[in-house]
């Protein structure tokens, strides 16, 4: 009985000092995953393991041209090949139909948001093997 106890508590303590929000989505391998940019509302990819994860993502709605700001938040990444280093901000047009590539290392955490003018969601599939 205390050692449920204690795991409990152990996992309510992970989870509340977590870095992670209602606005993340976890890159994980093995795992395929719709991503949602809505206008002007930064939403966070972050890798929760030791080892880099590569995921590719393909716009599948939005304006034919959108325009997405890239920040990184922590650690290191790769977005579409370009490095990243924490408070680097980068903007990029991605056509729909297009894919955009992210390789994140360990404890990377990567905000993404939709800049599109015509301020319409952004939607895209992503997969990370």
């Amino acid at each position: 009985m205390l050692r449920k106890l204690g795991l409990t508590l152990l996992c309510a303590a992970g989870v509340w000092s977590s870095h992670v929000s209602a606005n993340t989505i976890i890159l994980g391998g093995g795992l395929k995953y719709p991503v949602d940019l809505p206008f002007n509302d930064p939403q966070t990819l972050y890798n929760p393991v030791s080892w880099i994860i590569k995921a590719t993502c393909t716009v599948t709605h939005g304006a034919p041209v959108n325009k997405v700001r890239v920040v990184m938040k922590a650690s290191t990444a790769k977005f579409n090949g370009e490095d990243l280093v924490v408070g680097k901000e980068i903007t990029k047009d991605i056509n729909t139909g297009d894919s955009f590539k992210i390789e994140a290392k360990g404890g990377a955490m990567v905000e993404l948001t939709n800049d599109n003018e015509s301020q319409e969601i952004i939607h895209a599939y992503c997969t990370a093997p």
